[in-house]
């Protein structure tokens, strides 16, 4: 038998050993790309997605997710917001291109067509892999999915949202209307402060208020809370008598349906708005029928001091003219001061102001 020179043996020999390292280079190549494909911070996206997300999770969502709802919302409404959300709903989820200050990754979750939920990933890296892997740094609703409230309060008062004792964080100081504060020199007033709570998932909340240990009203309008002094019943209906009377006269002053005096009845004739009224040109106004005031609101009645009060007036004013009928939304804050056993109009100023 002959042999085999030695340079076939070693070349034969390199070759084995070369298919030996390939195979073990590319078993290893298949499993680093898996683990570099299970690394993309998209499959973490899916995974909660699927998960969680789908199945109505809202406990893994708040607590590993970090999900931005506020304290204030109650369980009951969050349970409720995402069953009607999730349960046969198809999600998709796209890179975000803006992301917050920190983040490494972002992804907004679409149900359907609508931006629902923003996932906020961070980046870490693993030395076993030489990858970074991700973690969930945060997330929060799209933005329309989101109300706010303000609460509007004396310093002194005790405040619960939705059961929950008011943070005492949240609370600013309100700075007295500029107006008010030649009126208010020198008298006793109390601090009035605002909170702002965001991220509810409805806007309609409970809202509880306590003066010296009692509780007292608080009036919803549109999205503010307002809670206000205990006020005398007898003072308050005459500060709500003279606010309304005299807003009354003074709407029917600018369309030609009341005199100067009708005003001046309530007025205080040496403020500034008063010295405004009588300035008015009212003869271009059209001919017309005055058929009265509906829908009236005045219950929101606020004491700044012993003397000066508001009471936010709100009506629709009525006009005929060729048997048409025009409408004319009234809604202002009326602010009294104390004249006797009465009240007289300083100033009127729209919620705006």
């Amino acid at each position: 038998m002959t042999k085999k020179p030695l340079f076939y043996k070693i070349y034969f020999a390199a070759i084995a050993v070369f298919l030996v390292i390939l195979t073990v280079l590319l078993v290893w190549l298949n499993g680093w790309l898996k683990i570099y494909e299970a690394a993309q911070p998209i499959n973490l996206i899916n995974s909660i997605v699927d998960k969680h997300l789908k199945n109505g999770d809202v406990d893994y969502l708040l607590n590993d997710c970090s999900l931005k709802i506020s304290e204030y919302e109650t369980q009951e409404n969050i349970d409720a917001f995402f069953k009607q959300n999730t349960e046969g709903a198809s999600f998709t989820s796209v890179v975000l291109s803006k992301r917050p200050d920190g983040c490494d990754a972002a992804y907004t979750v679409k149900s359907g067509d609508k931006k629902f939920l923003n996932i906020y990933l961070k980046k870490q890296n693993n030395s076993a892999s030489f990858l970074p892997t991700y973690f969930v740094m945060g997330s929060e609703l799209d933005s329309d999915y989101y109300s706010s409230i303000t609460v509007s309060m004396p310093q002194n008062a005790e405040i619960t949202v939705n059961g929950k004792q008011l943070d005492a964080s949240l609370r600013k100081e309100s700075p007295l209307p500029e107006f008010a504060k030649k009126y208010l020199e020198g008298e006793k007033t109390t601090a009035q402060q605002t909170a702002t709570i965001e991220y509810l998932l409805d806007s309609d909340v409970t809202v509880s208020a306590k003066l010296g240990g009692k509780e007292t009203d608080v009036v919803k309008n549109d999205n503010t809370y307002s809670v206000y002094q205990y006020i005398d019943a007898d003072v308050k209906k005459k500060v709500q008598n003279v606010a309304t009377k005299g807003s009354e006269a003074y709407a029917g002053y600018m369309q030609a349906d009341a005199t100067l005096a009708d005003v001046a009845t309530y007025f205080d004739t040496g403020c500034d708005f008063y010295k405004n009224i009588r300035s008015s040109y009212t003869d271009h106004i059209l001919e017309h029928t005055p058929a009265g005031f509906d829908n009236l609101e005045n219950n929101e009645v606020f004491k700044y001091s012993d003397n000066i009060y508001s009471c936010h007036v709100k009506f629709t004013q009525v006009l005929r003219r060729n048997g048409m009928a025009y409408k004319i939304y009234f809604d202002k804050y009326v602010f009294l001061k104390k004249s006797g056993d009465s009240f007289r109009i300083i100033d009127i100023k729209t919620p705006e102001e």
